[in-house]
């Protein structure tokens, strides 16, 4: 409701303008005709009429705002230097009674919290559980990946691929071309896979296409922005279809 309330006060003033413009160039052409000028003549005073006064308006509403801006930039540099000295004062204020201030902030009771709170314990409990929900995520692809791909590539084939994706997961890159071979699947199918990784995984398409480019034999003589644009292509065709949450789709099974 607020963009549309901010757009209608952009445009209604606009109207306004044109129509008192379009309204003052009537009157003129309407004077001429009943002072036995042609048509043509009335006409063209018609549109020379409205041409200068739209030109009028857009210099002095420009005009306008250079002098606003003016006095804008005047006022901030005035509040700034202001703000500056208030500064000033309140530090040094601070520095004057810092003795009197809360003994919780001296830095060796603040040592002393940070001991009692045990933070050291806190980060390891927090790098357990992102290890947690990164092994369970991976878990849930490759088990995607192998109900997907079992049909199409043999089990010497699944397991590159599946060690394929734990380096892509990783964030590593991939060395060695793989050349992984299919049956029965076109690029697009291996396209939509790419982008159920990067969905997936929360990734970039320009991560996952040098990754395809080396994972499949496929695409090994594509370019890499080729593969970036096609990867959501077609997407509800193919054997394997874009999917926007894996593990929904894992339970649906």
């Amino acid at each position: 409701m607020k963009s549309n309330s901010k757009h209608s006060d952009l445009i209604l003033p606009k109207i306004s303008v044109f129509l008192i413009g379009l309204t003052i160039a009537i009157i003129i052409r309407f004077a001429l005709l009943t002072n036995n000028s042609d048509t043509g003549t009335a006409n063209l005073f018609f549109i020379l009429a409205l041409a200068a006064y739209f030109i009028f308006y857009l210099l002095y509403d420009e005009f306008f705002k250079q002098v606003f801006i003016f006095f804008e930039n005047m006022f901030k540099s005035k509040k700034n230097v202001h703000s500056s000295e208030i500064d000033e004062n309140e530090a040094e204020l601070y520095m004057n009674h810092r003795d009197t201030l809360n003994p919780i902030l001296d830095i060796a009771n603040s040592q002393e919290i940070l001991n009692s709170n045990d933070i050291e314990a806190r980060r390891k409990n927090w790098e357990k559980e992102r290890i947690n929900l990164f092994n369970e995520n991976l878990e849930k692809f490759q088990n995607y990946t192998r109900i997907i791909f079992s049909p199409h590539v043999d089990d010497h084939d699944l397991k590159k691929l599946a060690e394929s994706i734990l380096i892509y997961s990783n964030g590593d890159n991939i060395s060695i071309p793989i050349l992984v071979k299919t049956h029965d699947l076109t690029k697009m199918d291996l396209f939509h896979f790419g982008w159920n990784m990067v969905n997936h995984f929360k990734k970039s398409k320009q991560e996952v296409a040098p990754w395809l480019k080396l994972v499949f034999s496929d695409l090994k003589d594509l370019e890499f922005s080729s593969i970036t644009k096609k990867l959501k292509v077609d997407n509800e065709k193919g054997t394997i279809k874009i999917i926007e949450d894996i593990p929904k789709y894992m339970e649906n099974m």
